[in-house]
């Protein structure tokens, strides 16, 4: 009897054998290395588990921080009040990792601002702030899983001084300076930002632009002139009034030069400067050819117009003592000197005198007894 699984059914095929086949499987020995690699696998799951564990286990604790109140650059300024030095304990719970999340951001300070953080009021004036209730709903605090559970101290006072920005225009400072046409500011207008309280004085507030020494000193004697960085200075009135600031420290201004220096060609008169005994007692005489000396002065052009149009003189001191008059003949150098309204002062420093002291020669002869 022929076997069907040997066969084909379907016409035409050739006819297939299967043969069984007895599987059989060899079995490894147990070894020590085996059986150690188990045993190393095992452990390392179950020390991360307990790790794992420990990580998320609860546990409580109290830090110290720093909580600041940052106002609005250019906006708001806000400040504690009362006195307090910023210092916070906070006390708050959660798992071990949470808590090592938590102790980081309290160690590096938390930030509160106004308007941003819940209860933190951003009005002008003193406000009290709840520090427990905004720090449980401060987002940084919450990502890291803690609560908070207490803060010490539980409130503080802030105050906040609103700022408010006021365009003032540029007003450049050339007083020692003859100029042609006009200065030239850039910026012609800059933002002045004061507090909101702060009145605004009748026709409004300026700000100079006030070239540093060292710049004018390198002006050109005449020309054009370019000045960049050239400083901002606030107004006196606002000197001392915190939060008041420029939106720039610095401006350039152009502007052409008649002439910043002239020079002159001057008489200065001598005069004798004694005192009462010795202009009693002696009678002084100079030669009229050494009464008035020439002399060349420069310096800026205001000062010496001046001396050209009289408002100053030069005078020549020879100054005399009792004991050289006493000798008859004395000589000596003057020195020069300011005639101001009857007054004499030294020349000042921006004007200066070409050459030497002249050396004058003025005779003295005792008066006869009366």
């Amino acid at each position: 009897m022929s076997d069907p699984l040997a066969e084909s059914s379907v016409p035409g095929e050739t006819k297939q054998s299967f043969i069984p086949v007895d599987l059989v499987v060899e079995q490894q020995p147990v070894t020590f290395w085996s059986r150690l690699r188990t045993f190393v696998l095992v452990s390392v799951i179950a020390c991360t588990i307990w790790l794992f564990a420990e990580g998320e286990s609860l546990g409580q604790e109290t830090g110290l921080t720093r909580v600041f109140f940052v106002g609005e650059p250019g906006r708001l300024i806000t400040e504690t009040d009362g006195g307090w030095d910023n210092r916070a304990t906070v006390t708050f719970k959660g798992s071990r990792r949470a808590l090592q999340r938590a102790q980081r951001l309290l160690d590096a300070g938390i930030s509160l601002k106004p308007g941003l953080d819940e209860g933190v009021n951003a009005s002008g004036g003193v406000h009290s702030v709840q520090l427990l209730d905004t720090l449980r709903r401060h987002a940084a605090l919450s990502q890291t899983g803690v609560s908070i559970e207490s803060v010490s101290p539980s409130s503080v006072n802030i105050l906040n001084t609103v700022l408010r920005e006021v365009p003032v225009p540029v007003r450049p400072e050339l007083n020692d300076l003859v100029l042609i046409g006009d200065v030239q500011v850039t910026p012609e207008e800059v933002t002045l930002v004061v507090p909101d309280a702060t009145p605004e004085p009748e026709g409004g507030w300026e700000v100079a632009a006030r070239p540093t020494p060292k710049q004018l000193r390198e002006l050109p004697v005449s020309g054009d002139v370019t000045l960049t960085d050239v400083p901002l200075v606030m107004p006196n009135s606002l000197g001392s009034v915190r939060g008041a600031s420029l939106s720039r420290a610095r401006v350039l201004l152009r502007f052409q030069v008649a002439s910043a220096q002239r020079t002159a060609s001057l008489d200065a008169g001598v005069r004798v400067l004694a005192d009462a005994d010795a202009t009693e007692r002696f009678r002084i005489t100079i030669s009229p050819e050494q009464q008035s000396l020439p002399v060349r002065v420069s310096g800026s052009r205001d000062l010496v117009d001046r001396f050209d149009s009289g408002e100053y003189k030069l005078v020549a001191a020879l100054s005399l003592s009792s004991e050289e008059l006493e000798g008859g003949v004395v000589s000596k150098p003057v020195r020069f000197m300011l005639l101001d309204g009857g007054a004499l002062r030294p020349v000042p420093d921006a004007v200066t005198i070409a050459g030497e002291p002249p050396i004058v020669s003025a005779s003295a002869t005792e008066r006869s007894a009366p």
